[in-house]
């Protein structure tokens, strides 16, 4: 089903366009500690980390500090097992288990490699907080010459479940946190946690996608406002839920002739060439309306790495394409050329016809007919699934 599939395939390339930059909003809860010193405050309010005097410390150029005090004061839980010395962190859904002096952690069953080791001092559990902000999705500020860390937690905007979600982590999903995406998630975290309810799993080959998708460079410092845990299990759900709606649709189905006349209707066909520069997009731009080969525009000009795997062009319905671009092709007819500005950089966008008439139109049916047919049977199928979860006692609460 298109629905699932459009916001899984989202999550693996928008995590790379965010910035660190948080600006404060006004039901963050924030937190501050400082080096050597027993009282951090809440939201203002100056607190004792305990009654022990413990203090947020320097390891190895890294930050550890007493997480229970910062974990319950967010709102989550603190467990710990001293016989195996394993402390486990539960935040909006997610978990975190890290050993004493031990470089390896568990994020909801994934294993990380940590740079510097929890340590137990003076009887207190210190954990680096740099992996716990990652994971969890609390902003960090850290000041140098004040020695001052400052997390900002974020308030969630959906809630199904245990699962938290908020709108730095919504970003890591969709392409805008509006209310049409919030009500998308909400409906794909409702049918993932139906679907486990049930019984079913992932595959293996599923997994390591969704492994792959949340690690590596794009969770550096630059990806602390979205939580890694939180992500996590976004994707999955709408892993699940892909296979749920598959399950309950199966034995649906559309004529192909209406299968063809969606495709017509609600998909469109496009190249681009895309540059940084405006006044080398504007030049382009002229150099196209002039006449000259788009093709061999592309092959002079062209900086997107996708476009030549699509001689045919990219083929598209609404919102799965970077909404500047899309709304470009939309205004123009076919076979004429315009230009406009995505976060990317700046397109010169040539609409291509789709009226089933072109060469190539039996196999670019082909390659949408399952999503197509998922389109339109997806009411039906929403209407199920929302009795079944309606039926578990499963819902979502949209915070506004």
């Amino acid at each position: 089903m298109k629905k699932a599939i459009s916001l899984f395939a989202a999550a693996a390339v928008t995590a790379s366009m965010f910035t660190g930059t948080v600006q404060a909003k006004d039901a963050d809860k924030v937190i501050r500690l400082t080096i050597g010193d027993p009282v951090m405050t809440v939201d203002g309010a100056k607190v004792n980390i305990d009654d022990e005097g413990t203090v947020p410390v320097i390891v190895n150029e890294r930050t550890l500090v007493p997480i229970r005090a910062i974990i319950e004061a967010a709102g989550g839980t603190v467990g710990w097992d001293g016989a195996t010395q394993t402390v486990t962190l539960s935040y909006a859904g997610s978990d975190i288990e890290l050993k004493i002096d031990s470089n390896t952690a568990q994020l909801n069953g994934m294993t990380d490699e940590l740079d510097v080791a929890p340590e137990i001092i003076n009887e207190r559990t210190m954990l680096p907080i740099r992996y716990i902000s990652e994971s969890f999705g609390f902003h960090v500020d850290w000041d140098g010459d004040a020695e001052t860390v400052t997390l900002t937690v974020h308030p969630a905007i959906l809630e199904v479940g245990d699962i938290k979600v908020t709108e730095d982590d919504l970003y890591g999903i969709a392409e805008a946190a509006n209310d049409k995406a919030v009500s998308e998630l909400a409906d794909v975290l409702k049918y993932g946690q139906l679907a486990t309810m049930k019984g079913m799993t992932l595959d293996k080959d599923t997994e390591d996608t969704i492994t792959q998708i949340i690690s590596g460079d794009r969770w550096d410092s630059v990806m602390l406002d979205v939580s890694r845990g939180t992500v996590h299990r976004l994707i999955q759900a709408l892993a699940y839920s892909q296979m749920i709606v598959g399950q309950v649709a199966e034995g649906m189905t559309v004529p192909d002739a209406q299968i063809r006349e969606h495709f017509i209707s609600s998909y469109m066909r496009a190249k681009h060439i895309l540059v940084e520069d405006k006044a080398l997009a504007e030049d382009i731009l002229k150099k196209a309306q002039g006449g000259e080969d788009f093709d061999k525009l592309i092959a002079e000009y062209n900086t997107d790495p996708g476009m030549p795997s699509y001689p045919d062009g990219y083929i598209f319905t609404d919102d799965e394409m970077v909404k500047p671009f899309e709304d470009c092709v939309k205004s123009l007819k076919s076979d004429e050329i315009g230009i406009c500005e995505s976060d990317y950089g700046w397109h010169i966008v040539k609409r291509l016809s789709l009226t089933g008439d072109e060469e190539g139109f039996g196999g670019w049916l082909e390659t949408e007919k399952e999503n197509i047919e998922g389109d339109i049977l997806y009411d039906d199928v929403k209407v199920e699934l929302d009795k079944m979860c309606a039926e578990a006692g499963i819902e979502a609460k949209i915070v506004k």
